[in-house]
């Protein structure tokens, strides 16, 4: 094999790991919209579980339609977070500036995470036509490239829930005090109604969900590539018999 034989074999390899790392990464953001999207009743449950509507003298339904604007701000189906409510028996605004502020760069960051899904497949769709057309060993790149892309994945999927279900409190903290400044995160509940509605035991159990969801994509995606290779040797065993048989 020449040197230029040598190289493109790797570029084609190294364009195997960008494929499967792109969609290993646009499924993640996947799983985290279906996490939040995916069930609103999830919220309901989750606010009976911790007995938000004690903190907040509110409705269940008002709760709920909160919940739903706020949603639909950080997707980006509003421009504003202004939502009257009654609570306490009057109408009020349920979101202070402090949390609009807060609330604005959130938006921000699952805008952010939308589009990085959006380029994951689009590098996913360059690198398998890549190697498609440089007539790669599609047969042994694509399996391998992924079991082993699946089993970093894995990993640190593994090691990040352990590190949620059990220092939780830390990794939320370090999380907020990564992507956000001057503490604008930080909030008083007995001033602020978002932070009585959304305690911190809700983003646990958020953070276990994604997680959860997207361990399923995992175990689907290794039952894909397993077949795959199966049908990859099948196919070179049925192409071997025909050239021994002619």
């Amino acid at each position: 094999m020449n040197t230029e034989n040598k190289i493109m074999r790797r570029i084609q390899w190294g364009a195997g790991y960008v494929m499967a790392f792109s969609l290993l990464l646009a499924v993640f953001f996947t799983s985290f919209q279906i996490a939040v999207y995916g069930d609103m009743d999830w919220f309901r449950r989750t606010y009976e579980k911790y007995e938000v509507l004690n903190d907040l003298d509110m409705t269940m339904d008002d709760v709920m339609y909160v919940t739903h604007e706020l949603m639909d701000y950080l997707i980006d189906r509003r421009d504003d977070l202004v939502v009257y409510t009654t609570i306490g028996g009057e109408t009020k605004d349920f979101f202070g500036e402090r949390e609009r502020f807060h609330m604005a760069k959130v938006k921000d960051l699952f805008l952010g995470g939308l589009q990085l899904r959006t380029i994951g497949l689009v590098l996913f769709a360059i690198s398998f036509i890549f190697i498609l057309v440089t007539n790669a060993d599609y047969k042994k790149i694509l399996p391998k490239t992924f079991w082993i892309s699946l089993g970093i994945t894995a990993v640190a999927s593994v090691i990040m829930g352990v590190i949620v279900y059990f220092n939780f409190e830390e990794a939320f903290l370090i999380f907020h005090e990564f992507f956000f400044e001057d503490e604008c995160w930080v909030f008083n509940p007995r001033y602020s109604y978002m932070i009585r509605m959304l305690p911190e035991g809700l983003f646990n159990d958020m953070a276990l969900r994604v997680l959860g969801i997207f361990g399923i994509f995992i175990a689907l995606l290794l039952a894909m590539s397993i077949i795959m290779n199966r049908n990859f040797k099948k196919m070179d065993a049925s192409k071997n018999a025909g050239e021994v048989a002619q």
